[in-house]
């Protein structure tokens, strides 16, 4: 080769070097949000995701002090692949109120459909169609859940998980064995599978049929990280191929022989729900799995961590004690101890700190939405806006959310069981043991995913992100917060656990963070010895349920207005209070006798959507927000009060029955709900506009 070729190559090459990256390098488009730089431009941050996993977010937070929302651009040629971060709790406020036609959940859990559950083509078909448009099954089906998680058959999943459970615990270290060798992790994940299958599908649900299944369910949620990685997974992945076929012949036939017919009566909606729009009865017994990964993916490792950092605490395991001691009466003649689930949630502040801390640490599930099309996000508080181009995923990076000092503390790296106590208490003493009762007249019934209230009083909104936010919220949330609840009252009440040297307890680590992930995993089980304390040899340990004070009183969640834009009494104006009331949504399926009465809950953080409505002018938008108002009253207080009334006619209740709207306001946190001995409070919520309602049998109102 000449001189004079090796000198052009010599001096083309950077040219074409500098091309190469000025082509492949992402283009930020208008008003997107900042790029965060990748070592490897060919491939963007995509080789990093699969090589550290979900904590890849955490190390771009500490390299980049990133801020609370940027863009990382996958594959950056095609600048139709990003992926915009959220780690800042004012901005998933800002993301969470926008509709899920535009940010979906759903695209997602179509395709889960047939990965998870192998649905036929017929079936994909409908459930890919418009998956976010009002009559789709996915829509539907969220909305059938929201209504029934919230009336009074979550009482009879409680009663049957707890009437499980119970049989599972009370045969362990039993009096013919004074102390029994478990692997803590393998035995609670296991028994609590089995329990709350049992309680959701049935006494002749596939796991009880065929127990063997508890560990199929586990065995496909440890593969699913796998699954996007690797190819021909039949041959590759073979232990998670044959479990995902056993569990879908096993729910196939849960249907096809009719068993779901004896299951809860959300699970019976549920799958007729599927069947009504179109899913054969085999097909709708395996999208019934949904509900099952559902109810046990998350809650076993949560009830697991929060037993084991209460175990590995001695002092706390002797103050938690103290709590859950006072929710148990004892029969000496039938040598039963008997724990009251609603005096948990009443009288063991504590423990319930515990749980929420153990969430805060452990489960930090991040939330992903497709984006349908261009759409802005505006961040009030700070005054930005950004918009997330069509075809991208927006995340909720709740694993760096939830280790921000400037919302938890200096001390957020470390398990503090008394982090929420400031939401009930502010550790006053009561009865020796800090963060006080739980207020209120008649039963409290405390949201798991309140808004966390820091130690000088401070909310911080969308900062606790365990259980979602807004449209997609968890709708089972009270009832994964009872079962946690009874697990630990359960373990801590009846059994002293040690290592199986004697040594005191110690849990193991946490595995590292996948790239699907919910709660962290222990990084391998822990061999420990189990005996009964003294004073519950040979006892009977069983449990009572109720959440309500008398069986008149309704199992709902209510909302505590933190501002209201006209007060909470008993004279407010009619016409402004339907003035005030707007988009109250109603799902079909809740005009139906049998879903009355439904709540609907709010969408995060509704401060500027009350701002937008005080600032409202001209008499035609006023009109129309009154008669808007009116009609959704109408119809949404009226079969809400025709339904109590008949039940006090049926003899529900005796004497007289009184309804009445109460106030209105706008929600920004859940917090709880009292009920009376013939009475209570209720609220009917949509994107925050709230109308507060009471009612009461008799002559007495407790609300």
């Amino acid at each position: 080769m000449s001189p004079l070729l090796i000198l052009l190559a010599l001096l083309l090459l950077p040219a074409i070097l500098l091309l190469t990256t000025y082509l492949l390098t992402p283009r930020l488009q208008q008003n997107e949000p900042p790029h965060l730089p990748s070592s490897f431009s060919l491939i963007g941050h995509l080789l990093a995701f699969f090589r550290h996993g979900a904590n890849y977010l955490t190390d771009l937070d500490t390299r980049h002090n990133s801020p609370g929302i940027y863009t990382l651009p996958l594959l950056p040629w095609t600048n139709k692949t990003n992926l915009y971060i959220i780690n800042s709790a004012s901005w998933a406020v800002a993301m969470q109120k926008h509709h899920r036609q535009t940010l979906s959940f759903n695209i997602f859990a179509s395709q889960a459909m047939s990965l998870l559950f192998g649905l036929d083509e017929t079936s994909m078909t409908i459930v890919k169609n418009d998956p976010d448009a009002e009559g789709n099954i996915l829509v539907d089906q969220h909305d059938l859940l929201f209504s029934a998680f919230t009336d009074p058959s979550i009482e009879e999943i409680n009663t049957s998980f707890l009437t499980a459970f119970t049989a599972h615990i009370n045969i362990l270290a039993t009096a013919d064995k004074a102390s029994e060798k478990i692997n803590l992790w393998h035995w609670l994940r296991t028994h609590f599978s089995l329990a709350s299958t049992t309680a959701i599908f049935g006494p002749a649900n596939p796991l009880t049929i065929n127990p063997s299944l508890a560990e199929d369910v586990w065995i496909v949620d440890d593969s699913l990280d796998k699954l996007l990685t690797t190819p021909f997974p039949k041959f590759l992945l073979p232990e998670f191929w044959q479990a995902r076929q056993r569990l879908w012949e096993a729910f196939e036939s849960y249907t096809v022989q009719h068993h779901d017919e004896q299951g809860s009566r959300i699970v019976q909606l549920y799958i007729q729900s599927a069947k009504d729009h179109g899913l054969s009865t085999a097909m709708a017994g395996r999208q019934s799995l949904g509900l099952l990964f559902a109810a046990l993916i998350n809650t076993g490792p949560v009830a697991f961590w929060t037993l084991s950092y209460i175990l590995s605490d001695p002092t706390l395991l002797s103050d938690i004690r103290v709590e859950v001691e006072r929710c148990i009466t004892t029969d000496p003649s039938t040598n039963t101890h008997t724990l009251s689930i609603s005096a948990l949630r009443a009288k063991a502040p504590l423990l319930w700190s515990c749980m929420r801390e153990t969430m805060r640490i452990a489960a930090t599930m991040n939330i992903n939405r497709y984006i349908t099309q261009d759409t802005e996000i505006v961040n009030h508080t700070t005054g930005e806006s950004f918009v997330l181009r069509k075809g991208g995923v927006v995340t909720v990076a709740a694993n760096v959310l939830h280790f921000r000092p400037e919302i938890w503390g200096q001390d957020v790296a470390e398990f503090r069981p008394r982090r929420f106590l400031s939401q009930h208490g502010g550790g006053v003493k009561v009865d020796g043991v800090a963060g006080g009762e739980f207020e209120g007249k008649g039963k409290v019934l405390h949201d798991p995913a309140a808004t966390f209230r820091d130690g000088n009083g401070k909310l911080h909104p969308g900062a606790f992100r365990t259980f979602g936010g807004g449209n997609n919220i968890c709708p089972g949330r009270h009832l994964a917060a009872n079962e946690i609840l009874a697990i630990i009252g359960l373990f801590v009440a009846g059994f002293e656990v040690s290592m199986v040297d004697g040594s005191p307890y110690v849990g193991p680590p946490y595995e590292k963070m996948k790239v699907i992930a919910g709660v962290h995993k222990p990084a391998h089980d822990v061999e420990v010895c189990v005996r009964r304390r003294e004073g519950c040899e040979g006892c009977l340990i069983i449990h009572t349920q109720t959440l309500c004070s008398s069986p008149e009183s309704m199992c709902n969640i209510q909302y505590k207005p933190s501002i209201s834009i006209l007060g909470h009494n008993d004279k407010l104006p009619l016409l402004l209070l339907l003035s005030k009331i707007r988009r109250l949504h109603i799902p079909r399926h809740t005009r139906q006798p049998h879903h009355q009465p439904i709540q609907l809950l709010p969408h995060g953080d509704l401060t500027p959507q009350a701002t937008r409505l005080r600032q409202s002018k001209g008499k035609i938008q006023h009109v129309i927000l009154i008669i808007t108002g009116f009609l959704h009253l109408v119809v949404h207080l009226l079969p809400f009060h025709n339904n109590m009334a008949g039940r006090a006619g049926a003899g529900a209740a005796t004497g007289a029955f009184h309804f009445q709207v109460v106030g209105l306001g706008y929600v920004e946190e859940v917090v709880a709900v009292c009920y009376g001995e013939g009475g209570g409070t209720q609220v009917l919520v949509y994107e925050g506009y709230a109308a507060f309602v009471s009612w009461r049998w008799g002559n007495e109102v407790v609300v």
